[in-house]
């Protein structure tokens, strides 16, 4: 997924009860900082939250799979 600044906004709309995606590709800014970053990001706690784990990541991208 990439939005053009506003990933976030489009996981915290997405209904995860009615589609729960096995993997979601992400465009997460916090990766230019470091791993402790992508850690730490809003985007990480929220799709923790959703049962997904981080898979990967490379550059910006960041892949998540659903436990």
């Amino acid at each position: 997924m990439d939005v053009e600044g506003v990933d976030l906004d489009v996981l915290k709309g997405l209904d995860f009860d009615r589609y729960s995606p096995e993997v979601i590709c992400i465009e997460n800014w916090a990766s230019v900082k470091g791993i402790e970053a992508v850690l730490s990001s809003e985007i990480h706690r929220l799709l923790v939250g959703k049962q997904y784990q981080l898979a990967a990541w490379g550059g910006l991208s960041t892949i998540y799979k659903r436990d």
